[in-house]
């Protein structure tokens, strides 16, 4: 009686990943996964709660001198820190959180969307991340932008007019709602709404993917892991450095609940990331 012989096997699959058993492959991601969403919105508010002084007195520098508005006619202010110093000295400290709950809520609305769309679009072109292009990861930035900051406008309306008005506003964030609302009708919650649109896709455009190459190279490169030392250098420089560090930061922190384990050079094939 011969022996019996077990059948020859064919390369082993990993389960779930459709890709064949030779190195630690990433747990996949499904397209619509509401991780990211919650993720980044938490992150995006974080990030608001901690930098938003700074961003008032943006909005206040920025509106100040108009000559067609008598109410911002005068130059108050000469540059961030003397905006800082006289707000709180003739505001109080409070002041330095004026629209702090719209602009809380629009990171709710925009910062959930934009990070939530542009990780389910990715899934929906490709489904592992070593497959991602530049060009792709670009077009799903901008599809992210444009859908988030169009949704969130009436947010971004409210916290603008309310950071502007300072010591004059009256009422909070529902009480301004409603008077814009009854004054200027729906088309003033959508005020500018396309050129903030245009702005969102041109940042989103090219903050994630400059975010995601970047990270992916260092890590590459071997030198670092998936770390928060790595989301940090890979923050893109530009207008909201100190907002965005604070963000990516949070958000690794919290992406780290997805996947656990952190990832090394030997856990990456990116060479086409580039096509």
């Amino acid at each position: 009686m011969g022996a019996i012989t077990s059948p020859s096997k064919g390369p082993e699959l990993c389960l779930g990943t459709g890709r064949e058993n030779g190195k630690k492959e990433e747990p996949i991601m499904p397209a619509l996964n509401w991780k990211p969403f919650i993720y980044g919105g938490l992150a995006s508010i974080t990030a608001e709660c901690g930098t938003f002084p700074i961003d008032l007195t943006k909005t206040r520098l920025q509106v100040q001198g108009q000559v067609n508005d008598a109410k911002y006619k005068e130059i108050r202010y000469r540059g961030m820190m003397h905006a800082l110093v006289r707000i709180c000295r003739e505001e109080g400290l409070k002041a330095l959180y004026s629209g702090i709950a719209p602009a809380m809520l629009r990171q709710a609305s925009y910062g959930t969307i934009k990070i939530g769309t542009y990780q389910s679009l990715k899934r929906m072109f490709v489904e592992h991340p070593e497959d991602e292009t530049l060009m792709m990861n670009v077009l799903c930035g901008v599809l992210s932008g444009v859908i988030s900051s169009s949704i969130a406008n009436p947010t971004d309306v409210l916290k603008i007019r309310m950071q502007a008005q300072g010591r004059m506003i009256q009422g909070g964030m529902m009480g301004n709602f409603i008077q814009i609302y009854r004054t200027e009708g729906a088309k003033g919650l959508w005020k500018g709404v396309s050129l903030t649109a245009q702005r969102a896709a041109i940042v989103v455009g090219v903050e994630l993917p400059v975010y995601d190459l970047t990270k992916k190279h260092i890590i590459m490169s071997g030198y670092m892991g998936d770390t928060v030392y790595t989301h940090f250098l890979s923050i893109p420089e530009e207008q909201d450095l100190l907002e965005q560090m604070v963000f990516y930061v949070v958000y690794c922190k919290m992406e780290s609940l997805i996947e656990p384990e952190a990832r090394t050079a030997s856990d990456f094939d990116y060479s086409d990331l580039v096509s």
